[in-house]
């Protein structure tokens, strides 16, 4: 064993287990890592560990490594972990963003995947829209899926401040590319401090479901149309927004006087 000491400047700000791999059968890996920082740099505490295991699961050999590593930004933090896969990345940003850390700038990368994540609970399944339905042929059939999409968008958290059928006049530049499915409108949005511009689709089952234009789950990606911070009259009109659906959540449920 080599004997001495790590000095680590900073405080701490997230904590994650790496991912294990396969290790193979015999073999199993843990560890810890510990992130860092301070005014000016991000410092990785790595500490990976190894075990073997004979056939009836009783370990006989081990081993543990120690590493620490300074970086200049995030982006030299990601570039480093990412070499091996996203899964440490993913878990440190993760951590970093939540209690009892929350760090702003790890909640910044990892609120637009956050985002992402929750509009992966935003389908809403109406056969009678599907591809070979009649009602697809009538005028209006967009304006009603679209209304269906932002009532679900709603229902998961997000706080809605418009929405569109017609898609230029959210996303000027259009969507630079094939869309896979029929795009119904878009809709902006407000959801954990950001506004985030929103696609709407339909597929041919009927599935009615909304996606951020440049959807990724690895924080830091570069997006054409990132989430961006709410402002000052955009959180006053969020909050009015809530406000009105409380109202209008409690005039259905209290009885009438008839």
């Amino acid at each position: 064993m080599n004997e001495g000491r790590i000095d680590v400047r900073g405080w701490q700000v997230a904590e994650a287990e790496p991912y294990r791999g396969f290790g193979g059968y015999d073999y199993q890996r843990g560890g810890r890592l510990f992130l860092f920082r301070t005014a000016t740099d991000w410092t990785l505490l790595s500490l990976r560990t190894r075990a073997r295991y004979e056939q009836n699961d009783h370990p006989v050999q081990g081993e543990a490594w120690v590493r620490a590593s300074t970086y200049a930004s995030l982006d030299d933090l990601k570039s480093d972990l990412i070499q091996d896969g996203t899964e440490d990345w993913r878990a440190l940003v993760k951590s970093g963003a939540g209690e009892p850390y929350y760090d702003p700038d790890l909640m910044r990368l990892w609120a637009p995947v956050e985002i992402d994540q929750d509009l992966d609970k935003s389908s809403v399944y109406r056969r009678d829209l599907g591809a070979r339905s009649a009602r697809r042929q009538e005028a209006g059939w967009r304006e009603d899926a679209l209304g269906l999409a932002v009532a679900r968008l709603e229902e998961i958290g997000f706080v809605v401040f418009r929405s569109e059928v017609e898609l230029r006049k959210v996303f000027p530049r259009g969507l630079s590319g094939e869309w896979s499915n029929p795009v119904v409108g878009a809709v902006v949005a407000a959801r954990l401090g950001y506004r985030v511009q929103l696609v709407v689709a339909i597929d041919g089952a009927g599935e009615i479901y909304t996606r951020s234009r440049d959807t990724s789950f690895t924080p830091g990606e570069r997006r054409r149309y990132p989430p961006r911070p709410l402002t000052e009259r955009e959180l006053d009109l969020a909050e009015e927004i809530r406000r009105q659906r409380r109202a209008e959540g409690r005039g259905q449920t209290e009885p009438s006087d008839d």
